[in-house]
């Protein structure tokens, strides 16, 4: 099985954020456009949502969810 891209980033593989960000940057942005007033905020708002995915990495477990329900999580946040 391969391993999560949670899990590579939290060791620090640069080539694993680009993915994550590329797999799910539309639907955060469409979450965060839902709620956000302006196009810009939602910009923002997924921006911090990404960042604060990055910084959780390292307490992913993919035994408690897939990396789509954790990002969503924060997201909701």
């Amino acid at each position: 099985m391969t391993q999560p891209l949670l899990q590579k980033i939290a060791a620090g593989d640069p080539a694993a954020v680009d993915a994550f960000l590329k797999k799910h940057q539309g639907s955060v942005y469409g979450l965060a456009r839902r709620f956000c007033r302006s196009a810009e905020d939602a910009e923002d708002a997924t921006q911090e949502i990404f960042v604060e995915a990055w910084r959780s990495a390292s307490r992913y477990d993919a035994t408690f969810g897939s990396e789509t329900t954790f990002l969503m999580t924060i997201a909701r946040r």
